[in-house]
Order: structure tokens, then sequence, then C-alpha cells
């Protein structure tokens, strides 16, 4: 199963599950399994300081001068590492949160667009059945039927597995399919009827709104963007476990909470990436 399939074929909510018992087991069997390293990680510092203090105080007592009165060898490996974490959770953060403004505004453009899309053929159906069929009609009514079937059939595979290109080729085609037997209609004499601009305005409307639900799928460097917050969520959390050290209960306690934080969270950067799948996902438009 690819990647997209398991999007759009396991639910929102096992998908979750999978992704914080992923994370958090994963992070409390490091921690549990490397937790007597990570306790000593500071040894050789704690060594040398000692030394050079030692040393220190051998000259003292012997009435040496110093070799230099500030030096009690390298600093604890946290304090380094501190600055790294601050590094890491700020990129985290900062892109976590404009990615997810986005990947919002996205969603409610898309929903929005759809919905007005869906009214916009609906009036347009409506107006379609008061033109005759000598003049045009049948064909108006049979492109606006083939329409609404290519954008439920056609069109929303692609948008589920976010091919953009192949989503944008196939409205293209179905608009120019409408604007066809609009032009058809046209000729025919139906140009003439009063209520032929109402026609026209909605289905312009319908077209637009739809081009505007296709631009809404995740961009070429979305995935990219993606692994990039991922990886320093990861980094965060492993610095923190190697680092940021304690007693193994109180350590497997809160790494596993800082896990299922990471974990949610990359978990909402991905289920929100596509407007079309997901749980909160922008549902097939009626357009019988």
């Amino acid at each position: 199963m690819s990647f997209s399939d398991f999007i759009t074929q396991v639910p929102p909510g096992v998908r979750l599950l999978l992704a914080l018992a992923i994370t958090i087991g994963v992070s409390l069997a490091c921690v549990k399994f490397f937790h007597n390293r990570m306790i000593h990680f500071d040894d050789k510092n704690r060594e040398a300081a000692d030394k050079a203090r030692a040393e220190a105080e051998a000259r003292e007592e012997a009435e040496e001068p110093p070799i230099s009165p500030r030096y009690e060898g390298p600093p604890e490996t946290f304090y380094l590492a501190q600055r790294v974490l601050g590094l890491t959770a700020t990129g985290f953060v900062f892109l976590l949160a404009f990615t997810l403004a986005n990947f919002w505004g996205n969603a409610n453009a898309a929903r929005t667009a759809t919905v007005d899309e869906a009214s916009m053929f609906a009036r347009a159906v409506a107006l379609s059945a008061s033109i005759p069929a000598d003049q045009g009609g049948d064909q108006l009514r049979a492109g606006l039927k083939q329409y609404g079937r290519d954008v439920q059939v056609v069109q929303w595979p692609f948008l589920m597995h976010a091919d953009s290109d192949a989503a944008n080729n196939a409205q293209v085609l179905a608009s120019s399919a409408v604007g066809k037997a609009t032009l058809e209609a046209g000729r025919a004499g139906a140009s003439k009827l009063p209520e032929w601009g109402l026609l026209t305005d909605s289905l312009k409307d319908m077209t637009a709104d739809a081009t505007t639900r296709v631009t809404q799928l995740p961009g070429p460097f979305v995935p990219a963007i993606i692994w990039v917050i991922a990886m320093l969520g990861l980094v965060n959390l492993s610095l923190s476990a190697a680092f940021q050290p304690s007693r193994i209960g109180p350590n497997l306690f809160l790494i596993g909470i800082m896990a299922g934080i990471t974990g949610l969270l990359i978990f909402l950067v991905v289920e929100t990436s596509n407007p079309f799948v997901g749980g909160g996902a922008v549902t097939i438009p009626s357009l019988g």
C-alpha cells in the first residue's frame, strides 16, 4: 500500500493511534535501552574538570603559578545541548505554526469553493431547464450532467491523491465541454432568452470556483516541508532524551509525554496538508 492509499483508506483515528504508538513506543524504548549511556555522557567532561582542579591544587601546594586562573576543564555538554535544543525547538514551532496556518486556510478556501460551485451548478441546471431543445437546451443539459459526473468520478480521486496536474487537466476538459455546449446553445438562439445572462454568469462562477477548488491542493514542495518539520521535531525529541536525562522513571514519563505531543503535532500537519482527505476533508459535492 502506497502512502497516498494509506491516507485515503485508513480512518483518521487509526492513523492517529499508529502515529502516537510509533512515536511514543520508539522513544521510550530508546530511553530505556540507552539510559545508562545517556547518564554518563558527561563523564569525560567531569573527569577533565576534576583533573584540572587537582592539578591546580597541586600547583598551589607547590607554590607554582597556575597555568590559567580560570581554567577548570571543559563545561558540561548539556550547556551546548541547550543551545541546539533552542534552535531545533524554534525551527520546529515556527515551521509548524506557519504550515498549519496555510493548510487551514487552504482547507477553508477549498470547502467554500466546493460549496459555491455546487450552488452555481444547481442554479445553472435549474435555468437550463427552461431552454427549449431546439435552442440547444438538450446539449447544455447533457453538458452539465457530464460536468457533474466528471467532478465526482474523474476529478475527486485526483484531488484525494493530491495529483494537482491531473485534477487541473480534468477540470479544464470539463469546463471546456460545458463552454462548448453553452456556445452552441447561444448560437441556436438561447442567447435571446431573458434568463441567458443569469445562466452564463452561473456557469462562469461555477468554473471559477472549480479552479479555486483545485488550486488548494498542496504544492510540490509540501512533502519536503513536512519532512523538515518531522525531522526537526524528532531531532528535538532525541536531543532532549539524550542530553537532558533524569532518573529512569521520570525520564520515561516525561519523554513519553514529549513524544506524544511531537507525534500529535506531526500528525496534524500531515492530516491537514490535503483538504480532500482526512478527518476534516472536503466532501464530494452533490452535482446530480
